[in-house]
């Protein structure tokens, strides 16, 4: 039995429908809003918020093997 817990293999991602994943990434992290994306964030900005979420992440991965 499971009790409760659910295998990674198992769980299904779902994506966002009307927003970009780079776009979703960033304001599911709260690194933006979407009014800062629409009006004073450029698209390379928005790239460096990518790198430092995916490398923040990375880092909390590392950190949590220890």
């Amino acid at each position: 039995p499971s009790y409760g817990y659910i295998e990674p293999s198992n769980v299904r991602k779902i994506g966002y429908a009307n927003v970009s994943s780079i776009i979703g990434l960033i304001v599911s992290k709260r690194y933006a809003t979407m009014h800062e994306l629409k009006t004073s964030i450029g698209i390379a900005e928005a790239y460096d918020l990518v790198e430092i979420i995916s490398v923040d992440a990375y880092n909390a991965y590392l950190a949590s093997k220890k």
